[in-house]
């Protein structure tokens, strides 16, 4: 797995929806909660788990309690906030349609059994803006193809913005990325945004 490390504008991320969306691979403990996951260990704080992503998928299914529906290795959350429409309030955790989509639902289990893992996570809409920092701060995976090669050929407005780059540890010019195979089987990608406010 090659390494890529990015510091950025502010604003750079956006560049990457299509990978929040699509889905990125994150190390963590699995066989435990959603909460567990999500906030004790990737950074999610509670409250906004609570009411901000107000529908989730574990697998495709829909939950309702992050407490009891358990992630396995290889489980992937998808992460929204609220969706418009019928279908929107019919997925929405603990909402009043829920009882609609009880065959679909992800089942509540009791039991954890933790071990080292990985989780897929997408996210969409408002949450990709808002977590998409987080997660790509700590680090995140991008395996197969071809995502990977969401880098390749990008022309010099994409990189635009991109202050530092390092590659597998070792400070690499924006100008080489631009020649870049990005053919890998897997690149785990960082990207730290300029944290200073834009002048008025």
């Amino acid at each position: 797995m090659i390494t890529l490390d990015l510091k950025t504008e502010r604003g750079w991320l956006r560049k990457l929806n299509p990978i929040f969306g699509a889905g990125f691979w994150v190390k963590a403990a699995v066989g435990l909660s959603i909460r567990d996951v999500l906030c004790r260990q990737l950074g999610v704080a509670d409250d906004y788990l609570d009411n901000r992503v107000q529908t989730l998928f574990l697998d495709g299914k829909p939950v309702d309690d992050v407490d009891r529906a358990i992630v396995p290795d290889g489980g992937v959350l998808t992460l929204s906030a609220a969706m418009p429409g019928l279908v929107g309030a019919t997925f929405r955790k603990g909402g009043h349609l829920a009882p609609m989509r009880g065959s679909i639902t992800c089942a509540a289990e009791d039991e954890t059994c933790e071990l080292d893992g990985r989780v897929k996570i997408k996210l969409f809409n408002v949450v990709a803006r808002e977590l998409s920092p987080g997660f790509l701060g700590m680090g995140i995976i991008i395996s197969g193809q071809p995502k990977c090669q969401f880098f390749e050929g990008r022309s010099t407005k994409f990189w635009n913005g991109c202050q530092a780059a390092k590659l597998d540890g070792r400070n690499i010019d924006i100008e080489q990325l631009r020649e870049l195979s990005f053919e890998f089987e897997e690149m785990g990608l960082t990207v730290i945004e300029d944290s200073a406010e834009a002048s008025p």
